[in-house]
């Protein structure tokens, strides 16, 4: 059966998940062709053969995928909370589980290579009146594909929302491929955030762990056997619409406490009160076993050894310890905020974003959970900000404003010093950057096409008819003086405090996003076209396929010794890309790259805590376009 996947393309959403670091190298290993499609970055020890689509699903768009041709579509792409769903998850759910499925399948059913969907749907669709009790059974309840179902929660809602959507889809003649609804027990497996996982990170660092209800009974399923599942469905000639994925064997929360006591010796096991009603749930496996002639085959005892085993030999097992990262300088940038809080969301379980100005009724305080009214940088003692951010949980420092940058990097390795790492560049680059006339020198140094800069329109050359005057630091943009006249020169440069001349250049502005590794490679690079500026700022903009301004903006970054993310202006005229100007930081319209796979900040956490990033396994951007409208919230 597996036979029949090899040379097959094959989709896969939400891969660099649970299942799918257990699935792709599966798919690999049987001979497919696959692309994966992911919020998170993309899994370092994967092959290149790999194709990865990084950034919200919900953006992607058919000529992204026709040219891949899938001919199975994988999708597991999904968010969730355990037991208790809050109140945050509402949106969480709509647009990464409800909107993102019906996103997907818009796409794929365009698409005439398709001929199966497999979709990995959960038991929680089942009727929970039939498996949850006010006090404990003796024995699990078996579920099989008929039993009744009601959604338990919002994750569960979602799931058969979309198995009824796939039933949709199948019922007309036109429709060219299957589907298959997995409906997969409780997964557990190696680097998750999943109970047996947290319980053994607990463990090796010596820490007690907290027991619910360990008279309830599930029918734990190993991530790697969910895997398998799925990999033979997809590879079946024929299979049911709807399909349990369980090991039909239900195990008490008591029983895998007492296997990890086994391997911990001396464990500190604290048994907590719970309102939460006694589950006793298993699947009824027949139905798997007579379609796939399989059933899910790697026990519980083994799994936890897996997982101890992999906790044990991963060098990256701290960075499940993300902390807060603080965005400084957030004042306005709500959406900025929200899309690294969705970054830090999908990488970390316990990663948070904490939004910080000096402004106490910044318009961020109205809208985050988390707000920090800073000290002003330049009048309290460095030791006082290192205090106050080891006492908010916070790891990682995103500056956003030019007038920061050279504090943060000064002082850095003073806060790295004390676990703390800023997404910062040099000082001599910070200075290059934040200096016009400075950084024009520096681009003829290094023989990089720039705008002239000048402090006397007298050093220009001859023939120059219209001129831009600005402040020399600073962004300033307010104040430029555009297409000005020789006769009106003077008394614009008589309104600056510093101020510099250039030529006036007809052409076409760019914006390139980029995130350049301590390792001095450039990852990548995001161009998009300024389609239309307000003061300064991108507030509709375009990602373009540009190499030439992409090469050019990797060659100045290079130069500059950039560390992290920066924001290269330039300008294409008649005599081809010049450089305008380079923000060593993130942009307001950065968050455009970001939706489009630039994954600025999981990088510079990964990086942070020691993983190399290989520039050769990100694909080109999606095609985006990013409108940046005001919008109203109503409290």
């Amino acid at each position: 059966m597996i036979q029949q996947l090899r040379g097959c393309n094959i989709f896969v959403s939400g891969g660099a998940g649970v299942i799918g670091r257990e699935l792709v190298p599966l798919l690999i290993e049987y001979g497919a062709n696959v692309m994966v499609g992911d919020l998170k970055s993309r899994p370092h020890e994967w092959p290149s053969s790999v194709l990865y689509r990084q950034g919200d699903l919900n953006d992607i768009t058919v000529t992204e995928l026709v040219s891949f041709e899938p001919e199975i579509f994988i999708h597991l792409a999904a968010t969730f909370e355990r037991t208790t769903e809050s109140l945050d998850f509402w949106e969480q759910n709509f647009h990464h589980n409800v909107a993102l499925s019906h996103n997907l399948m818009t796409q794929m059913q365009a698409l005439g290579s398709l001929r199966r969907v497999v979709f990995a749907s959960s038991y929680l669709v089942y009727d929970p009146s039939l498996y949850l009790f006010d006090s404990s059974q003796a024995n699990a309840v078996k579920l099989s594909e008929t039993s009744p179902i009601r959604p338990r929660n919002l994750t569960g809602m979602a799931k058969l929302s979309h198995e009824l959507e796939l039933e949709f889809l199948s019922s007309f003649e036109s429709t060219s491929f299957s589907t298959v609804s997995a409906r997969i027990f409780r997964g557990y497996g190696q680097g998750s955030r999943c109970v047996v996982s947290r319980w053994v990170r607990a463990l090796l660092a010596g820490e007690a762990i907290h027991v619910y209800r360990e008279e309830g009974i599930f029918d734990y399923v190993f991530a790697r056997d969910s895997a398998e599942g799925l990999a033979r469905i997809a590879a079946a000639d024929s299979c049911p619409r709807i399909i349990n994925i369980g090991t039909g064997i239900g195990t008490s929360v008591a029983d895998v406490v007492g296997l990890l006591q086994t391997r911990f010796p001396g464990a500190e096991v604290l048994r907590q009160e719970s309102a939460i009603e006694h589950e006793a749930s298993s699947a009824d496996t027949s139905l798997l076993d007579t379609t796939l002639s399989w059933i899910p085959s790697i026990s519980l005892a083994n799994g936890i050894d897996r997982i101890i085993e992999y906790e044990r030999q991963t060098t990256n097992h701290e960075q499940g310890d993300v902390g807060g990262v603080l965005i400084t300088s957030a004042s306005g940038k709500i959406p900025l905020l929200r899309s690294l809080e969705a970054s830090i969301a999908e990488g970390s379980a316990d990663g948070f974003v904490v939004a910080g100005d000096v402004n106490p009724r910044a318009l961020v305080s109205f809208t985050t959970g988390r707000f920090w009214c800073m000290p002003r940088l330049d009048e309290v003692p460095i030791d006082t900000v290192v205090a106050e951010l080891i006492d908010q949980r916070i790891k990682f420092v995103i500056p956003t404003r030019d007038g920061e940058l050279e504090y943060f990097s000064t002082n850095r390795q003073a806060f790295l010093n004390r676990g703390i790492h800023v997404m910062i560049s040099p000082t001599t680059a910070i200075h290059a950057c934040g200096d016009k006339l400075r950084f024009a020198s520096f681009c003829e140094e290094h023989r990089l096409p720039s705008i002239p800069t000048v402090e006397n329109s007298d050093a220009l050359s001859t023939g120059v008819e219209r001129f831009v005057v600005k402040e020399r630091f600073g962004a300033g943009s307010a104040s430029m003086g555009l297409c000005l006249g020789a006769e009106d020169v003077a008394e614009w440069v008589s309104k600056l405090d510093s101020p510099i001349i250039q030529p006036y250049v007809e052409g076409v502005e760019f914006s390139v996003d980029a995130y350049r590794c301590f390792n001095t490679e450039c990852v990548r690079t995001v161009v998009r076209s300024r389609d239309v500026v307000i003061n300064g700022e991108s507030k509709v903009t375009t990602i373009v396929r540009d190499e030439e301004i992409s090469e050019l903006a990797e060659r100045l970054l290079n130069a500059l010794g950039i560390r992290g993310h920066a924001v290269v202006q330039v300008l294409r005229s008649a005599e081809g890309p010049q450089i305008v100007e380079c923000n060593p930081r993130i942009g307001g319209a950065s968050t455009l790259a970001f939706a489009a796979g630039l994954r600025s900040v999981d990088w510079f956490i990964r990086e942070s805590f020691g993983d190399k990033l290989d520039a050769r396994s990100f694909r080109s951007p999606a095609p985006l376009r990013l409108v940046r409208i005001s919008k109203d919230t109503f409290q």
